[in-house]
């Protein structure tokens, strides 16, 4: 059984949840504001919080937010009045799992929590989070990242090669990691990684393969390479595109015969490694151009992982937001609670060429210069205000929300078509009530 806070400031609501969910045998607390519900919250965590959205003192989005920076595990259903569902679609995106439209059905909630608790509701999110949480991992409820933290989960239970390709600042190294360290025999073998832009060629194949005593000036000792330190282990080489063709070579003959010799050396040196590799270069052009080895290419190339940019991924830039916070208030005077939607529509219309690297400088900045429990548009360094105040908010100018309610509507319309247009049929294929499908299908001209 689980452990339940009900919020909302009308008696009769709070006594009939409490009621109903004590009956079922779940612990109950309720509370009439949010700041009563966020202070039990914080002395005592629960399993489960269900709050209205308009209440004084702490409304249910600063709540949800507020909780979610505690532990963005708990789970999180939103009432609502009829006429505020958008307020329930924003609640969602911060990370609510549901919403409640009232007046509700008692039988309806109570199936909807039970079902909170017997199967995962968002089964993607759990997958990615099992993969990343002990590595700054971050959830996703965008498409793509579940499916690629999904070949993460499966690559981490062999040893073939795994190339990870995407922009600066996407989590290529995260996503490295969770594969070594979420192995089957990952305790206590090595984790090495080697940046393979920072160094000039010569420098490269020693750090790559060691050298003995005199190999070129400077070399005053035998010294081992990477792959030495990596044996049995994996070894990570970022920004693969960089390394030099004579480089490829050598590489080339250690993926495909285990062995190399270190530089100034004879003695042939076998290992055991797991190669992953990372890349923000197109290297199919690269090959095109002489630049890259094809054959190098598809010995890295076992399973590749796509990372999309974050300006593709907007969906999961509040979830960020919230950690991000959490993850900057430990020595942080002020307690930050949550943040203004006008702030959370600003960052998801930002096009973030510096991907989640980026979101997160911007949130810690925030974190540390704010005076104010909620972070507000006004804190914003000038140069985000300035990008999503141009062109790209003008091409794109309605507001995360609004966008939001487009994505559904056609999403509905399309699954009315595959249906026929049968509501039953189409409510079914979108695992919703036929009176929520008509509602909405009311909401957006449908009907």
């Amino acid at each position: 059984m689980a452990d339940i806070i009900i919020v909302d400031d009308q008696d009769s609501i709070r006594d009939t949840l409490k009621s109903a969910f004590s009956d079922l045998g779940h612990t109950v607390n309720t509370f009439a504001t949010g700041t009563q519900a966020l202070a039990a919250f914080q002395e005592k965590p629960a399993d489960l919080v269900i709050s209205d959205v308009r209440m004084p003192e702490m409304d249910g989005f600063k709540l949800l937010q507020a909780i979610k920076n505690i532990d963005p595990s708990v789970k999180f259903i939103m009432m609502t009045a009829y006429s505020s569902i958008d307020d329930a679609v924003a609640a969602m995106k911060l990370g609510a799992l549901d919403y409640i439209s009232k007046p509700f059905d008692l039988i309806e909630i109570e199936t909807k929590v039970k079902k909170l608790f017997t199967t995962s509701t968002t089964p993607p999110l759990k997958a990615s989070q099992s993969i990343l949480e002990r590595y700054d991992g971050h959830p996703s409820r965008n498409e793509n990242m579940v499916s690629v933290y999904e070949i993460a989960k499966k690559a981490s239970q062999n040893k073939s090669n795994v190339l990870i390709r995407g922009d600066s600042g996407t989590g290529k190294e995260l996503i490295a990691k969770a594969i070594h360290f979420n192995g089957r025999e990952a305790d206590g073998k090595p984790f090495v990684k080697v940046n393979c832009a920072a160094l000039a060629e010569g420098i490269l194949e020693s750090e790559l393969f060691g050298h003995e005593r005199g190999a070129f000036t400077g070399a005053m000792g035998q010294r081992k390479g990477k792959f030495e330190i990596a044996d049995n282990g994996t070894l990570f080489l970022d920004e693969i595109g960089d390394i030099p063709l004579n480089t490829q070579v050598k590489l080339l003959r250690v993926l495909q015969e285990r062995e190399f010799e270190r530089v100034g050396g004879n003695e042939t040196i076998s290992v055991t490694v797991r190669i992953i590799t990372a890349t923000n270069k197109n290297l199919e052009e690269m090959i095109s151009n002489g630049t890259f080895r094809e054959d190098l290419f598809y010995r890295l190339n076992v399973i590749p992982i796509y990372l999309p940019p974050l300006r593709e991924r907007p969906e999961d830039i509040p979830d960020l937001i919230t950690y991000f916070i959490g993850k900057n208030q430990e020595h942080n005077p002020v307690t930050i609670t949550g943040c203004s939607q006008d702030l959370i529509d600003t960052l998801c219309s930002y096009p973030w060429p510096g991907n989640i690297r980026e979101l997160e400088n911007v949130i810690e900045r925030m974190v540390v210069l704010s005076d104010d429990p909620i972070l507000r548009k006004e804190f914003l360094p000038y140069e985000i205000t300035a990008k999503s105040g141009g062109k790209q908010v003008q091409e794109a100018k309605n507001s995360f929300i609004d966008r939001t309610s487009t994505y559904e509507k056609n999403l509905i319309a399309q699954a009315l078509q595959k249906c026929n247009f049968k509501q039953v049929e189409a409510a079914r294929s979108l695992k919703m009530d036929r009176s929520t499908l008509r509602y909405k299908m009311k909401k957006y001209g449908l009907l």
